[in-house]
């Protein structure tokens, strides 16, 4: 048994402040607590910056008596005294006081994540009818944005309060009848979440250990429905500053800019968050100054050495020389278990050797811990085991539906099972991985088992023949996934088709691709006495060369060549008459191809091989590669590669068609294409807009009226991160959208337009577009705030009114559009085509009432020239 020892190396002490302890006499009630610390601290600021990166400041006093007011609506609702309230907020600030105003109204609190309210509104406000419904009475609080969302489909079936037409008022001075706690979530098996319980005590140790009130100024960056954004609630230090998650992906450099700007003293992050703000923290030409710095703390995932390190060694490159670094491993349900307070130099040479994972040093104050084996039984010192730990404190109240009380007062003999691995030696804790695997990939947190599930329907697996496995290299801060399957039999077209499924089942169903698709005998898969796939090992197994047929970590699975094939590669050449056959991964638009060459080489392929080739399919990665793939049934050809990437590529396609399917108004001219058709009987000259989600489309499709034809598409918004959107893991996306334009197009004039990561597609698709001779006349960017380089061509900038040119660094990148147009519009990140804002952008883009012309000739930059039409060509160009 590990228990707690002294917080930190001797001296420590005046860098990182003497541990908080609670005023004698705390209330144990929440509210009671909350509402004491508010009355000693009134004027401390609570500072957001939101996704839009606009400031805005309020006071713990001020929220208070917000909270007040909306305590006395909940108050006024009917319903049991136990109902929970669920809180749906984009704004911080309206959230910390709808979570106070339950405390004082004595009803249970459950964050929800709303990070899809805007990209899918029909999801999202599903998933709250439906997390509703398993609570009697349960009300829904929300501010302006979530309520739009909500009721985008008309009225729902709840009890909902918009908090933000609720009057401040007269609720303060009234104790609730009940004890309010705090509902999180978890991970459960099989991907279904569980609810823990979190009351007065296990917050305030949770929050408080180790924090001193006075002078402190915390930087907060994690989403506030997760279990770290519940320290939002405690207004504790002088200044609270909450930078919107979103904001910091978009511009990370405004975390340094919040440090300088608020005299910042404490900051906590992930290796995730610490991998973003590491270029700025690294840019000698950044001058954000962070001398404030006293404590900053990573936890919350598995630490990277490499990464945390080199921010480390940035942050000392700015001539901070008294930082205290913490190094956490916490629980959602208990909170910060182990640590390790250090130095600034210190950590930095705990992190020298960047393959080794850190070693915890201290066990927290009040807990207890220990690692076991599966049968419950302690492992020896240098073992791996499952920690279990107990404490003197409360640790929570159980699980929502599961009253079973949990390890409390001094019961030693009452250890709670962690779920996580781990090695303990000499007293220091070394994590080696999650028992139930839940893995992060593109920021979406999902369980191995729910993969396995939804993989076992495939034609040939089972639940017992198919195991997922997280899967992260050396320079990845975040997972990615390794499937391993037993196949009914070892030949050339089963493993091939098996592993294509995969591939396919993983992006249409869970919207992830995977690094490795592994093909394994049964005696492979390593499994505990009662058969539980120990996955760890297996991935080692995989790593270590031990699996036969298997490949290592850096020897990816490669797919063979096929022999006397050349005959396909000749039809490719002779339909784009080139001078030479392609290469096998040489893509059909690169090699300048359009909807004639695609007509003559889809004949040629049908009459050669008696084969009726799907055009959708073939555009989906049209390689010859590919296309052979689509012929045979088989494996796709290629150079060696993995066999699939870990994001993008041809799944990325079926990502999109996978959204494609909530997809509501509007129409496809045939069954799986790509392009949503609105207002198509029109006869102005087409649009086709890159759009984050079908309410954008309809509402601008609206607004433009029935004679102008809208295409909308949709951006790789919750398929792939922002920071990873280049022309290479685009590009099978951008071949489909761009075939399907030159189709609908038929020839004449056209533009494009897309807003926010849609128009990095949109710009990315005009430039492959004109290699071809079909430039759009003019291409339209929404809330445009990134680099990808020159564009030559017409392009018209919307800013919105409360966007500060300086603010996204539009000046350099402007450079970068030598004939743009900035023109300011109403509106504002994910809100410029709301209905109150549309009409102007609709008036801006709509086209004047001109009969198309026929494409006649390529531009004079020397891109291929399109052919004119001959009797035997029935595409259209």
């Amino acid at each position: 048994m590990i228990s707690a020892e002294p917080p930190g190396p001797v001296g420590l002490s005046e860098a990182l402040g003497p541990p908080y302890v609670p005023p004698d006499g705390l209330p144990e009630n929440l509210s009671r607590y909350v509402r004491q610390l508010v009355s000693g601290n009134e004027a401390g600021e609570f500072v957001e910056i939101d996704r839009y990166g606009r400031r805005h400041v309020t006071t713990f006093g001020e929220l208070y008596r917000r909270a007040s007011g909306i305590a006395a609506a909940l108050r006024a609702r009917s319903g049991p005294d136990e109902a929970v309230a669920l809180l749906c907020f984009e704004s911080v600030r309206a959230f910390v006081a709808a979570a106070w105003a339950c405390l004082l109204a004595g009803r249970d609190l459950l964050p929800f994540d709303t990070g899809r309210a805007f990209t899918n509104p029909g999801e999202f406000r599903d998933r709250v009818i439906e997390q509703a419904a398993s609570f009697p009475g349960a009300i829904v609080l929300t501010d302006q944005s979530m309520w739009r969302a909500m009721m985008s489909g008309g009225p729902v079936p709840l009890a909902v309060i918009n908090t933000e037409e609720v009057p401040e008022g007269g609720a303060a001075g009234v104790d609730p009848g009940r004890q309010s706690s705090v509902l999180v979530r978890t991970s459960g098996t099989g991907g279904k979440a569980k609810l823990a319980v979190l009351g007065a005590e296990c917050l305030r140790h949770r929050f408080f250990d180790g924090f001193d009130n006075a002078g402190r100024a915390c930087l907060y960056n994690l989403a506030h429905a997760s279990v770290a954004g519940l320290r939002l609630l405690l207004p504790i230090g002088d200044r609270v500053v909450y930078l919107h998650p979103l904001r910091l992906t978009a511009q990370p450099s405004d975390w340094l800019a919040a440090v300088e700007a608020f005299s910042i003293t404490d900051a906590g992050m992930s290796s995730s968050i610490a991998s973003m703000i590491l270029p700025a923290a690294e840019d000698a030409n950044h001058a954000a100054g962070i001398g404030s710095l006293k404590r900053v703390s990573f936890g919350a995932e598995v630490i990277v050495p490499g990464v945390v390190r080199r921010l480390l060694s940035a942050f000392r490159q700015r001539g901070i020389d008294d930082l205290g670094v913490s190094f956490v491993y916490s629980m959602t349900e208990t909170g910060p278990l182990y640590r390790s307070i250090l130095r600034l130099e210190d950590a930095i040479a705990e992190l020298a050797d960047e393959t080794k994972p850190i070693a915890l040093r201290h066990c927290v104050a009040g807990w207890h811990l220990q690692c076991v084996d599966e049968r419950g039984e302690r492992v020896k010192e240098g073992e791996p085991g499952r920690i279990r730990v107990a404490s003197d404190c409360k640790l929570f109240s159980g699980y929502h539906g599961d009253p079973a009380p949990r390890p409390q007062g001094r019961q030693r003999e009452v250890w709670f099972d962690t779920g996580d691995l781990a090695v303990l030696r000499h007293g220091k804790l070394t994590l080696s991985g999650r028992e139930k695997s839940t893995v992060i990939v593109n920021a979406r947190k999902i369980t191995c088992e729910e993969i396995e599930l939804g993989l076992s329907g495939i034609d040939g697996l089972s639940h017992s023949t198919v195991v997922a496995a997280p899967w992260r290299e050396t320079d990845q801060v975040t997972d990615s996934i390794a499937v391993f399957f037993v196949p009914p039999r070892q030949d050339q077209l089963t493993i091939p088709r098996i592993s294509r499924a995969i591939l396919s089942t993983l992006s249409s169903t869970f919207g992830v691709s995977a690094r490795h698709i592994v093909a394994v005998a049964p005696d492979d898969i390593v499994r505990t006495e009662t058969m539980k796939v120990i996955r760890d090992r297996l991935v080692e197994k995989y790593r270590n060369g031990e699996i036969e047929g298997g490949a290592g970590a850096g020897d990816p699975a490669v797919r063979p060549r096929p022999d006397g094939n050349d005959a396909l590669l000749g039809l490719w050449q002779s339909a784009l008459d080139l001078p030479h056959p392609p290469g096998w991964n040489d893509t059909f638009f690169d090699l300048g191809g359009d909807s004639l060459a695609a007509a003559r080489l889809v004949s040629a392929v049908q009459e050669a091989y008696a084969f009726d080739l799907p055009v959708d399919r073939f555009f989906a990665d049209p390689t010859p590669a590919r296309l052979w793939a689509i012929i045979t049934g088989g494996s796709p050809v290629s150079e060696p590669q993995p066999l699939a990437p870990s994001v993008g590529g041809a799944d990325l396609v079926g990502g999109i068609e996978a959204y494609l399917r909530g997809w509501k108004g509007g129409r496809r001219s045939k069954p799986g294409e790509l392009l949503i058709g609105y207002n198509v009987d029109g006869g102005n000259r087409p649009i086709f807009w890159v759009f984050q989600s079908y309410l954008e489309a309809s509402w601008l499709a609206g607004a433009l009226g029935a004679d102008q034809p809208l295409y909308a598409m949709r951006s790789a918004v919750n398929l792939l991160p922002t920071a990873q959107y280049s022309e290479q893991t685009l590009r099978p996306l951008l071949d489909r959208y761009a075939w399907e334009i030159l189709v609908a197009s038929q020839g004449g004039e056209f533009v494009l337009g897309g807003n926010c990561q849609g128009g990095i597609v949109g710009l990315l698709l005009a430039r492959r577009l004109r290699k071809i001779g079909r430039r759009p006349r003019r291409l339209f960017l929404v809330d445009w705030s990134f680099d990808y380089g020159r564009y030559d061509l017409p392009v018209v900038l919307f800013m919105g009114h409360g966007v500060d040119e300086q603010d996204l660094a539009h000046q350099s990148r402007l450079a970068r559009f030598p004939k743009v147009r900035t023109l300011r519009v109403p509106g504002y990140y994910a809100h410029y085509f709301d209905p109150e804002h549309v009409s102007q952008i609709a008036a801006h883009i709509r086209q004047k009432p001109k009969p198309a012309k026929r494409a006649k000739h390529s531009e004079a930059s020397g891109s291929r020239r399109l052919r004119r039409p001959s009797g035997r060509d029935t595409g259209t160009g």
